[in-house]
Protein backbone atom coordinates (compact mmCIF):
# COMPACT_ATOMS: atom_id res chain seq x y z
CA UNK A 1 0.00 0.00 0.00
CA UNK A 2 0.84 3.11 -1.16
CA UNK A 3 0.64 6.23 1.85
CA UNK A 4 -1.56 8.81 0.84
CA UNK A 5 -0.22 12.26 -0.89
CA UNK A 6 -1.77 15.68 -0.60
CA UNK A 7 -1.36 17.23 -3.51
CA UNK A 8 -1.56 21.37 -3.33
CA UNK A 9 -4.70 22.97 -4.63
CA UNK A 10 -4.21 24.58 -8.57
CA UNK A 11 -6.09 28.40 -8.79
CA UNK A 12 -8.62 28.60 -10.41
CA UNK A 13 -8.52 31.68 -11.92
CA UNK A 14 -5.76 32.96 -14.09
CA UNK A 15 -3.11 34.85 -12.25
CA UNK A 16 -3.64 39.07 -11.74
CA UNK A 17 -0.72 39.96 -14.42
CA UNK A 18 -2.55 37.57 -17.23
CA UNK A 19 -5.62 39.16 -16.76
CA UNK A 20 -3.82 42.72 -17.16
CA UNK A 21 -1.95 41.45 -20.82
CA UNK A 22 -5.05 40.39 -21.65
CA UNK A 23 -7.35 43.55 -20.98
CA UNK A 24 -4.44 46.03 -22.63
CA UNK A 25 -4.35 44.32 -26.03
CA UNK A 26 -7.03 45.05 -28.49
CA UNK A 27 -8.64 41.27 -30.30
CA UNK A 28 -7.57 41.46 -33.84
CA UNK A 29 -9.96 40.58 -36.29
CA UNK A 30 -8.87 37.78 -39.15
CA UNK A 31 -7.99 40.33 -41.39
CA UNK A 32 -5.40 42.27 -39.56
CA UNK A 33 -4.18 39.30 -38.34
CA UNK A 34 -4.03 37.87 -42.10
CA UNK A 35 -2.34 41.00 -43.03
CA UNK A 36 0.22 41.25 -40.50
CA UNK A 37 3.93 40.59 -42.08
CA UNK A 38 5.43 37.39 -40.69
CA UNK A 39 9.01 36.00 -40.82
CA UNK A 40 9.14 33.40 -43.43
CA UNK A 41 10.02 30.12 -41.50
CA UNK A 42 12.16 28.68 -44.13
CA UNK A 43 13.49 31.69 -46.63
CA UNK A 44 15.07 30.81 -49.70
CA UNK A 45 19.02 30.83 -49.78
CA UNK A 46 20.65 33.51 -50.38
CA UNK A 47 24.42 32.22 -51.52
CA UNK A 48 24.42 29.42 -53.65
CA UNK A 49 27.46 27.44 -52.99
CA UNK A 50 30.17 27.03 -55.69
CA UNK A 51 30.13 23.19 -56.24
CA UNK A 52 26.35 23.38 -57.27
CA UNK A 53 27.36 26.04 -60.38
CA UNK A 54 28.36 25.03 -63.27
CA UNK A 55 32.10 24.85 -63.66
CA UNK A 56 33.96 27.98 -65.73
CA UNK A 57 33.70 28.00 -69.43
CA UNK A 58 37.40 28.04 -69.75
CA UNK A 59 38.19 25.52 -66.92
CA UNK A 60 39.30 22.31 -68.80
CA UNK A 61 37.12 19.56 -68.66
CA UNK A 62 37.53 16.59 -66.10
CA UNK A 63 39.99 13.72 -67.99
CA UNK A 64 37.27 10.61 -67.71
CA UNK A 65 39.70 8.16 -67.30
CA UNK A 66 41.35 9.91 -64.46
CA UNK A 67 37.70 9.73 -62.76
CA UNK A 68 37.28 6.30 -63.58
CA UNK A 69 40.09 5.46 -61.49
CA UNK A 70 39.61 7.80 -58.71
CA UNK A 71 36.02 6.73 -58.30
CA UNK A 72 37.63 2.98 -58.36
CA UNK A 73 40.37 3.65 -55.76
CA UNK A 74 37.87 5.57 -53.50
CA UNK A 75 35.36 2.56 -53.76
CA UNK A 76 38.31 0.25 -52.60
CA UNK A 77 39.40 2.71 -49.39
CA UNK A 78 35.65 2.25 -48.27
CA UNK A 79 35.37 -1.55 -47.99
Amino acid sequence: DLPEVQLPEAEAEAPPAAEALASEAPALSLAEVMAAPVQPINPPAQNVPVSLLPPPADEEPVDEELREVFIEEAGEVLE
